[in-house]
């Protein structure tokens, strides 16, 4: 293989060595694939996570970055099946459950609960419950298992308890969320809304949001302990001023960390975004939520609203899969960087894209 033995000369040079282990080769190969990732080249990286896998099949971590590549293809089941091999690799999900009881693999469900436990962070629990609702169709008792602050909301989907404690309850079979896919046998996924604003909060956030302009969302920073948050994370000034117009309204959904002093346009709303219930609420008054990869364009996406996600080369693997749009979300339009670092180009589409709004 061309590539390979390119590999060979480059680790020779770099560790100095006449030979060099398989591990070593794989790890390059995998340095490799990541640099055209992040310079927004995925059909390039996929031919080099391609060898690595033929190279090293055995690998786990070469595995899971395969996957990512299929799922972009729309090969979700063969994907999220290399997905859950990262697991191993101690570079994906580890649902937190102390329980023997078994994961689900088709069994007749009449008169069984399953517990679906909720993993990874806030975002992609909103991500996944989505396929929660796969067990109530062949017949199952549901328990949703997640993070606290999403219980109230999740609860329109049917009983839901705090994930920290899903091993006390009773059931029988469980679900790992972010294998839900593969474990259930899904082949395509859909992107209509699957949750619903509570009606009570929608009339609360009336009354905090209200303008005749075009109402505007925005967030530019998640959470901090997000590995890759540094690459994800727009600057709030220049998102503001890419947003602003003498039609549109701003307001930040932005809390916690990544606050900044906000110009007196915008209305600063993290005070009043007690619960992911007011989140919601919020986003049912806003004509528009414009956000970097964080959980609130899922949030958003998952009501249906309309939704713009600025992200970067190396996206996410939810926004990866087409230049504009995604099969996750019927609402979205995607934004993403062309050059690695460079946000001017997307803001500047997103600016142009503004200013059709009515």
């Amino acid at each position: 293989m061309a590539k390979l033995k390119q590999m060979l000369e480059i680790g020779k040079t770099l560790k100095g060595a006449e030979k060099i282990s398989k591990g070593m080769i794989a790890d390059l190969m995998l340095d490799l694939e990541l640099l055209y990732s992040a310079q927004g080249k995925p059909d390039k990286a996929f031919e080099v996570s391609k060898q690595a896998f033929e190279f090293n099949p055995d690998s786990d971590r070469i595995a899971f970055n395969h996957a990512w590549h299929l799922i972009r293809q729309g090969k979700l089941l063969e994907g999220y099946k290399g997905l859950n091999r990262g697991r191993k690799a101690g570079v994906y999900a580890k649902p937190d459950i102390n329980t023997d009881k078994p994961i689900y693999s088709g069994q007749d469900l009449k008169d069984k609960t399953v517990l679906f436990q909720c993993e990874c962070g806030l975002g992609d629990e909103i991500i996944m419950v989505r396929f929660a609702k796969e067990i109530v169709k062949r017949g199952g008792k549901l328990i949703i298992a997640c993070s606290k602050s999403l219980i109230p909301l999740f609860n329109q989907l049917g009983k839901v308890v705090d994930k920290e404690f899903s091993g006390q309850q009773e059931f029988d079979y469980w679900i790992p969320s972010m294998n839900a896919i593969d474990i259930l046998g899904i082949e395509k996924v859909t992107g209509e809304p699957y949750l619903k604003a509570d009606p009570e909060y929608v009339k609360k956030w009336s009354k905090i949001i209200k303008s005749d302009k075009v109402r505007i969302g925005i967030r530019w920073a998640g959470n901090t302990c997000y590995e890759e948050e540094l690459w994800r994370t727009l600057d709030p000034l220049d998102l503001i001023k890419t947003v602003s117009t003498n039609k549109t309204e701003i307001y930040s959904l932005q809390r916690d960390d990544g606050m900044i002093d906000l110009p007196d346009h915008v209305t600063d709303l993290s005070q009043h975004l007690e619960t992911w219930d007011d989140t919601a609420g919020a986003m049912e008054n806003l004509d528009l939520i414009v956000s970097s990869c964080t959980s609130i364009p899922h949030m958003s996406a998952a009501l249906g609203r309309p939704t713009w996600v600025i992200v970067p080369t190396l996206a996410y693997y939810i926004w990866a899969g087409h230049e504009t749009k995604t099969d996750w979300y019927d609402s979205v339009k995607i934004f993403k960087q062309r050059k690695f670092q460079d946000w001017s180009e997307p803001l500047a589409r997103v600016k142009d894209a503004i200013r059709c709004l009515n």
